[in-house]
């Protein structure tokens, strides 16, 4: 029998490793809150602040900043960002706590969602994000500094 030979190619690409910066943190500002009734203070992807029934925003330092990212990868390739369901922050007593939830992100290519997505520009493969949330306040919350952390994740889709 005869035999033939076809010699053939092989390959791969390696794509840029997907890296994300935040560039400011989410911080809700300077805010006080009626002994008898709740609220809520919201900071959107947009960068505006409201506030709800018995909150009050304030002017005075600390100033509120929406959370911004800086994701960089392979020029034109698409990414998602998933964010966690809610977010807790812990008074310096180590006590009391608020919720973050309702959060959400919008790339500068995409639209605004709890699992947007965004396109990386061509040339540089970088792109800008944000994310904001809904702070819950309860009624009388206890006066002070509120901090904690949360991770934000991107991946190529």
């Amino acid at each position: 029998m005869a035999q033939v030979t076809e010699s053939t190619t092989a390959g791969a690409k390696i794509l840029t490793a997907l890296s994300v910066v935040e560039v400011l943190p989410m911080h809700f500002g300077t805010m006080g809150v009626l002994a008898g009734t709740g609220g809520t203070c919201v900071v959107s992807t947009a960068g505006d602040r409201t506030a709800t029934s018995g909150v009050t925003l304030s002017a005075l330092a600390p100033l509120f900043t929406v959370a911004t990212y800086t994701v960089t990868g392979e020029p034109l390739f698409t990414y998602a960002i998933t964010l966690p369901a809610d977010i807790t922050v812990t008074h310096t007593n180590n006590t009391n706590t608020m919720s973050i939830d309702a959060l959400l992100a919008k790339s500068t290519s995409g639209t605004e969602s709890h699992t947007a997505t965004g396109t990386l520009v061509t040339g540089t493969g970088t792109e800008s994000f944000t994310v904001g949330g809904t702070l819950n306040v309860t009624a009388a919350q206890l006066a002070g500094i509120y901090s904690g952390t949360f991770n934000v994740i991107v991946a190529y889709n």
